[in-house]
């Protein structure tokens, strides 16, 4: 799409993009860490771990998709481009942490095998 489009028009779909991806995901007990382009980091069961995360996580997934495809002919009939999401969900433990060390602006970073799995997916 970053090729067809006009950077400002790419802006205005990231941005509604991103809004959906952020209500939903705080609708469903998530919270966004980042977002990064039409990419975006969300933990479920953060700052309190939960038994229900995975299924906050499918359930705002679900969502998201069906936010999507119900703008699809607008998206379609504005910038003649089909937006569409794809969702990778893994579960398991991990850490997050201040980082840095003081050699740069410390940071939440997230810590584990199951964020790296979860980017992969």
């Amino acid at each position: 799409m970053a090729e067809r489009l006009d950077p400002e028009e790419m802006r205005e779909i990231l941005s509604w993009y991103q809004r959906i991806v952020g209500e939903t995901v705080a609708e469903t007990g998530g919270y966004v860490a980042c977002f990064m382009g039409d990419g975006a980091l969300i933990y479920f069961g953060y700052p309190r771990s939960t038994d229900h995360a995975p299924r906050q996580a499918v359930h705002a997934a679900l969502a998201i998709n069906t936010k999507i495809k119900a703008r699809r002919a607008d998206n379609l009939k504005t910038y003649g481009v089909e937006v569409d999401a794809r969702v990778g969900i893994h579960t398991g433990l991990a850490v997050i942490a201040e980082m840095g060390g003081g050699h740069r602006q410390a940071t939440a970073d997230v810590i584990g095998e199951t964020p790296n799995i979860a980017a992969r997916l």
